[in-house]
């Protein structure tokens, strides 16, 4: 039983802190399947277009075979264009993929800073400027979006400008707080007696430390932005048409839910389980990198 329990602590010690964390994630097999789905609704965004034609196979109408239920030739069906349902569907995961990853990069870019000046700062400077942050976050996100793409019209760019900016408190927030809970730690404190800059500290020792818990924001923030872009042009003021984003493709199956309803189904199911993989992969990782799962 020693030689057992010195060859488990043995195992232990030879592993990277990426490592464990890796092997943490690995255990959990809802995380390990979301991981796989993300990976394949990553490299179908970045691949896709080598394998479709965008103007035949997924833009081209085809009247004679409009409105045809799932079958061996068409496996989603044809919409009322005669257009191949799961061609649009495999090819919308291009557009909902871009805007959710572009939108949380685009909050991060202004969110992290944001969160790490209030927290490292504090005092009145964090009251200030939280308090402005305050006043974003009290505008629903959904009103937030029309009110922007509405402004500047409907495209790619600006849906994910609207979507960004609505997911930038969050990111300030979670990033505040991580910084406020190491700021003080004695790695800080020796850069300070080093005389580093602040901005060093921020960049170099403090930002580092925190990014466990901005990480499994990350992953969360890109599924709340799929739903954000899919409601949005759902609505009219997302992609323009005829791009097959999953939301373009509900509203237009909309019309014809009582009689084909496959035509909401499948990209419904699409957002479903995409949202789903993101949500389990962020709770992995979220286990995975807390250090009092540690054993």
């Amino acid at each position: 039983m020693a030689e057992k329990r010195m060859t488990v602590a043995q195992r232990y010690q030879k592993r990277t802190p990426m490592g464990e964390i890796w092997y943490r994630l690995r255990k959990n097999k809802g995380a390990m399947i979301g991981l796989v789905v993300v990976i394949i609704m990553l490299l179908t965004a970045l691949l896709v277009d080598a394998f479709l034609d965008y103007d035949v196979q997924v833009c081209g109408y085809n009247v004679l075979e409009r409105l045809q239920g799932p079958s061996a030739k068409h496996p989603f069906g044809t919409d009322d264009m005669g257009r191949d349902l799961f061609y649009r569907v495999v090819y919308g995961t291009k557009y909902s993929m871009l805007i959710g990853v572009s939108a949380v990069l685009f909050s991060l870019v202004f969110g992290l800073p944001y969160g790490a000046i209030c927290g490292y700062f504090g005092g009145k400077v964090d009251l200030f400027l939280m308090r402005l942050m305050d006043i974003l976050s009290a505008i629903p996100s959904l009103l937030l979006g029309i009110v922007v793409v509405a402004v500047l019209g409907p495209s790619i760019t600006n849906l994910v400008i609207a979507i960004g900016i609505a997911q930038i408190p969050a990111v300030t927030n979670i990033t505040r707080a991580s910084v406020m809970t190491v700021r003080n730690s004695d790695y800080v404190e020796s850069s300070r007696c080093m005389g580093l800059s602040r901005l060093s500290i921020i960049t170099n020792h403090i930002l580092p430390n925190c990014l466990s818990p901005i990480l499994v924001r990350v992953t969360l923030g890109v599924a709340n932005a799929i739903v954000s872009a899919s409601g949005l042009s759902f609505l009219g003021l997302g992609v323009p048409v005829p791009s097959p984003e999953w939301g373009a493709l509900l509203s237009a199956g909309r019309g014809f839910i009582r009689g084909y309803s496959y035509m909401t189904l499948f990209p419904g199911l699409a957002i479903m389980i995409t949202v789903l993989a993101l949500n389990l992969l962020g709770d992995g990782l979220r286990d995975a990198l807390d250090p009092k799962l540690r054993r």
